[in-house]
């Protein structure tokens, strides 16, 4: 979570470090096919293939 609000203290906060007690990140937890990131709804088959491709590229999960 620190690396989020690092990035949204740089990106919305013009990096004001007095932005940082400002963000709050919440985190709703939903069943999978409710999944949404801003309009997206990715589907599983997006997912998947999401990964997949993260894989071929060597990248790899903090």
């Amino acid at each position: 979570m620190e690396k989020i609000t690092d990035l949204l203290v740089e990106v919305e906060g013009g990096g004001d470090t007095g932005f940082h007690q400002q963000v709050w990140i919440e985190i709703i937890e939903t069943e999978a096919p409710n999944w949404q990131v801003g309009k997206l709804r990715p589907t599983k088959d997006d997912i998947a293939g999401f990964v997949r491709r993260r894989g071929k590229c060597g990248a790899t999960p903090p």
